[in-house]
């Protein structure tokens, strides 16, 4: 019970994070706000279930908010070269982040292109986008490598999903990027029920 819930809250801060508080408010770009919105009540559950000195909570919120802040996905949250060129994406620098710029194209010998199957283009994105969530997780759960360097370590590693919920997200029947933050939400917050819990 605890997991369906904290699976549903997650997906929903993820979602505010990643525009539904924009569209709610009219705000223009209330980026910084949105990152808050998921990072408060995150490192909120992480204390409340992990425990530890009372600092520890003001430093699981600026490791998630910064987990968020320093490190760009946008460019691996789509799957279907359709999408990519109706996005525009392919041959316009906007297939890569900072973190995947130079080792992921390296390993794929070259961008993202119009002639790659679908397939590929999963493999490149789902690559990266797995990647950016293992260094995300790593670096929101950093505060807890010295309290609980095991439980930090598998949370850690659950980044790794964000890939397939990304990819899972363009296989639903109303395929979109919006679909892959619900996903990862829940999935965080259910790994964080299960790990610290």
């Amino acid at each position: 019970m605890l997991c369906a819930a904290a699976a549903i809250v997650g997906a929903i801060l993820y979602r505010l994070r990643g525009g539904w508080f924009a569209d709610l408010t009219g705000l223009v770009q209330p980026t910084q706000v949105s990152r808050v919105i998921w990072a408060g009540p995150t490192a909120a559950l992480i204390y409340a279930l992990a425990g530890g000195p009372w600092w520890l909570v003001l430093a699981l919120f600026v490791s998630t908010f910064a987990s968020q802040a320093l490190i760009g996905h946008g460019a691996h949250m789509v799957y279907s070269r359709v999408e990519l060129r109706k996005a525009h994406w392919i041959g316009h620098g906007h297939d890569v982040e900072l973190l995947t710029r130079f080792w992921l194209p390296l390993m794929f010998s070259e961008r993202p292109n119009e002639s790659w199957p679908t397939w590929r283009v999963f493999l490149f994105h789902g690559l990266g986008m797995s990647v950016i969530g293992l260094v995300r997780n790593a670096l929101a759960a950093l505060p807890l490598f010295w309290f609980a360097p095991l439980a930090a370590s598998i949370y850690t590693a659950t980044g790794l999903l964000h890939g397939p919920a990304y990819w899972a997200a363009w296989r639903l029947p109303r395929a979109s990027s919006a679909n892959g933050e619900l996903i990862v939400g829940a999935l965080s917050w259910t790994a964080i029920v299960l790990v610290f819990g």
